[in-house]
């Protein structure tokens, strides 16, 4: 019984270590998702917000002007109705 604990345990062991792959734009910590079918809106905690128009494969930072950098997105929400996209800070 000794010997089949053993294995269990160090097939437990050789799962944990798997590769973590990063996805997602380079920022600060995200802090909000707003997503409407393809389009996926991540805000980070340095008041920036990223884009993604393939399902987050791909992103592109927007540039929203008088936006202060030290602004943390609490919030993104984007209306199915008329597609308007709502920040809070």
């Amino acid at each position: 019984m000794p010997f089949a604990f053993f294995l269990l345990a160090l097939s437990v062991t050789i799962s944990v270590h798997a590769e973590i792959q990063k996805l997602g734009p380079m920022g600060g910590d995200f802090r909000a998702i707003g997503i409407l079918d393809d389009l996926v809106l991540a805000g980070t905690d340095d008041g920036r917000i990223y884009r993604s128009l393939d399902r987050a494969f791909h992103w592109k930072p927007l540039t929203i002007r008088d936006f202060p950098v030290s602004t943390v997105i609490e919030e993104i929400s984007v209306s199915h109705a008329d597609q308007t996209v709502y920040i809070a800070v």
